[in-house]
């Protein structure tokens, strides 16, 4: 038996973590909360192979990982806006992989220079961002810019069903950068832009109009110079109430002009409004990516890869890759050291962890002189 520790499992990704991985054979399941009975009353409802213990993020993790000696850890607590990197570190030293569902621009920038000494040395590996963003989207982008000599632009959205659940960390996280720098490339270069600014609308077919504006993610740092994009990157998210969405705009214009908030205590009337939101809304989201630039032969090339999550399962999209990395590190033997978790396990890996879940993927290729559809189902 592997084991695998979740720390902040009883959060709402960690839950759909752990009851995805008490499906894997040869796993056992260490599961972390503050709050020691919630952990084990989650373990108990998963798996006889599951255990629950009471742990904060960071303090005394050396001791439990020393008591417990887990194979690998995975951080889902965040927000990882705040976070360092002594987890990471920690489950290292203690000889054991370690994955996250880290999104955080700063905290991925130096997360590879940081622990990949570490990691080689420990033999084990260290897996970052293995979330929606930059995960799954660098992963897809990869697909998509397959054979293509120039990438002009790349487009990311991501906007989730209201009816889905949003823990405190998400809100904190979108809190500490709304109205403030966020890093974008644009015209071939970084640069910055405010965050949850230059709102729109996008059609989504499937879904409708869902509004949507930029937030920050590693993805400008990360595929803009990779791919030598000519024009830009940009990832736009969207809550399908439109009184949530406008808030989080109007706040990011409050405070750009000088209006300066204790985000804290904005927590818990956000929430309030979430569950009051959850009503009013649908269980359906989307995501897409599209990549425009030139094929083989010189033509504009557009690619475009779509996700349409229902009855309720779009919450479960942020931990395929990470449950794409435990599989691949069950299965396969891996160089040790420290990895983006796009660059580790590609789409389809990814895709084949939505198996079972009311979740479809599909590509639309555009040419100038033709148009060629492929289309295959994640679930």
């Amino acid at each position: 038996m592997k084991s695998v520790m979740i720390i902040g499992a009883t959060g709402v990704f960690g839950r759909r973590l752990a009851a995805h991985l008490a499906q894997f054979e040869g796993v056992s399941l260490i599961l972390t909360s503050r709050d020691e009975a919630k952990a084990q009353a989650l373990a108990a409802s998963l798996s006889p192979n599951a255990k629950g213990i009471a742990l904060e993020r960071s303090a005394k993790l050396a001791e439990q990982l020393a008591k417990h000696r887990p194979w690998a850890v995975i951080d889902c607590s965040g927000p990882f806006q705040t976070a360092d990197y002594s987890v990471p570190l920690a489950t290292l030293k203690a000889g054991a992989h370690y994955v996250d569902l880290a999104d955080a621009s700063g905290f991925l920038s130096g997360a590879l220079l940081e622990t990949a000494e570490l990691a080689r040395n420990a033999g084990v590996v260290a897996a970052f961002g293995a979330s929606t963003t930059p995960g799954l989207s660098s992963a897809v982008v990869a697909e998509l810019a397959r054979n293509m000599q120039r990438v002009e632009s790349i487009d990311i959205a991501v906007t989730p069903g209201g009816q889905g659940e949003v823990g405190d960390a998400v809100i904190k996280a979108v809190l500490s950068y709304a109205g403030r720098p966020v890093p974008v490339w644009r015209d071939g270069k970084l640069q910055h832009a405010v965050g949850w600014s230059g709102g729109a609308f996008l059609n989504i077919e499937g879904l409708g109009k869902r509004r949507v504006a930029l937030v920050e993610t590693y993805d400008a740092e990360l595929l803009g110079p990779r791919y030598e994009v000519r024009d830009y990157v940009r990832f736009r998210a969207g809550l399908e109430a439109r009184i949530e969405q406008r808030g989080l705009e109007t706040f990011s214009w409050i405070r750009r002009h000088g209006f300066n908030f204790n985000t804290e205590q904005l927590v818990r009337p956000l929430s309030f409004i979430r569950q009051i939101m959850r009503r009013l809304t649908s269980d359906k989201g989307a995501m897409f990516v599209e990549v425009k630039g030139k094929d083989a032969t010189g033509l504009s090339m557009s690619k475009r890869w779509t996700l349409l999550a229902r009855k309720g399962d779009g919450p479960n999209v942020p931990i395929m890759a990470a449950a794409a990395v435990i599989k691949r590190l069950l299965q396969e033997n891996t160089e040790p050291g420290a990895y983006l978790a796009g660059d580790l396990v590609g789409l389809r890996a990814i895709e084949k962890q939505m198996l079972g879940y009311h979740i479809r993927c599909g590509q639309n290729h555009r040419s100038m002189h033709r148009q060629d559809q492929k289309l295959h189902k994640a679930a």
